[in-house]
């Protein structure tokens, strides 16, 4: 049975801040753009994070010519929310973005 590490362990937290991070950063451009017209509200692109994040994993193999190896790390995207728009194009909800 292994141990698990502190190195492991701050690896794990620095991944886990990264994800955290961009998600702060997305909800603020979204609250400083809260009565821009037709602003449209962004969200993080779950999928993107993960692969961004997993894709950063380094594939154990016994042989060269086994599977090649993942790509490297890429930017974590955003998306369009969605969301129904007020009279003016916005589609920042203040509720849902404080709750991020």
């Amino acid at each position: 049975m292994s141990e698990i590490s502190d190195a492991s362990i701050t690896a794990a937290l620095r991944r886990h801040m990264s994800i955290a991070v961009a998600r702060q950063v997305i909800a603020a451009g979204n609250l400083a753009n809260l009565d821009t017209p037709g602003f449209r509200a962004q969200e993080l692109a779950f999928d993107k994070a993960l692969d961004s994040r997993v894709g950063g994993l380094q594939l154990a193999s016994t042989s060269a010519g086994h599977l090649p190896a993942a790509p490297g790390p890429q930017a974590v995207a955003a998306r369009d929310a969605g969301g129904s728009p007020r009279r003016d194009g916005n589609t920042v909800q203040l509720d849902r973005e404080l709750l991020t």
